[in-house]
C-alpha cells in the first residue's frame, strides 16, 4: 500500500497564471492519503486572497483537500475572519 507523502510545519501557496497569490495553506502536518483520494491537514490556517476584496483567514484543528485540489473541508474549532 502506498502511504503517500507527509510534511511537517509546511506552507502551500497557490498562484494564478499571472503569478498573483490566490491562497496559502499552512499546517502542522500535511499527509497525502492516496487510498482515500485526499490530503489530510492538521493544525490548519488558510488565507484566501481575492484581488477584489480583503483576504479571508480561516483556522481549524483539521481539514481535508480532495485529490483534485478543488475542495477544502475544515473541521474542529473552525474560525473565519
Amino acid at each position: 500500500m502506498d502511504a503517500g507523502y507527509y510534511v511537517l510545519d509546511a506552507t502551500l501557496r497557490g498562484v494564478s497564471d499571472d503569478g498573483e497569490a490566490l491562497f496559502e495553506i499552512s499546517a502542522d502536518r500535511i499527509q497525502q492519503q492516496p487510498a482515500l483520494a485526499r490530503v489530510a491537514l492538521e493544525g490548519v490556517t488558510v488565507t484566501w486572497a481575492d484581488s477584489d476584496a480583503l483576504p479571508w483567514r480561516m483556522t481549524a484543528r483539521a481539514g481535508t483537500i480532495g485529490a483534485d485540489w478543488r475542495q477544502l473541508e475544515l473541521r474542529g474549532d473552525v474560525r473565519i475572519s
